[in-house]
């Protein structure tokens, strides 16, 4: 969080002297009476810029932090129920009793795992509507 406001920050910076730079030399280069007119510009650019991303940072706040939620909470039932990732594309997962697992695809409400070296074997993770992980069923016949 703290990179995005510094990041945040710095852009409206960067813009904000872009933009004096700018319209200042351009002020200068008509005449004087301009020049006025081009550092009012130039200082209210980057106000309005940032009051635009700060009103759309809180519009976007709530969706965020619930996606953070979820994530926390998908971590926690991984944990929980001893599965882990891989990294690898053959075998992606294990469970807690050892089974590799292999991802095979994802749906609205459930995440669907072939059990490697096993003919037609399956397992699932139930997801809630906001994708929150709610059950695994283990290995089962399809």
């Amino acid at each position: 969080m703290l990179k995005t406001v510094l990041g945040n920050l710095f852009l409206i910076a960067a813009g904000a002297g872009l933009c004096g730079g700018v319209l200042i030399l351009t002020g200068l280069a008509v005449g004087p009476d301009a020049s006025v007119a081009a550092v009012a510009v130039a200082a209210a650019m980057p106000i309005a810029g940032g009051a635009a991303g700060l009103c759309r940072g809180l519009l976007e706040r709530r969706s965020r932090l619930r996606a953070f939620s979820v994530t926390r909470a998908n971590e926690q039932f991984m944990e929980r129920t001893g599965m882990r990732e891989t990294g690898g594309s053959d075998i992606t997962h294990y469970d807690a009793d050892g089974t590799a697992l292999r991802f095979l695809e994802a749906h609205s409400d459930r995440l669907v795992f072939m059990a490697v070296g096993q003919r037609a074997r399956r397992a699932y993770i139930d997801l809630g509507p906001s994708g929150e992980m709610l059950s695994y069923s283990g290995v089962v016949s399809r």
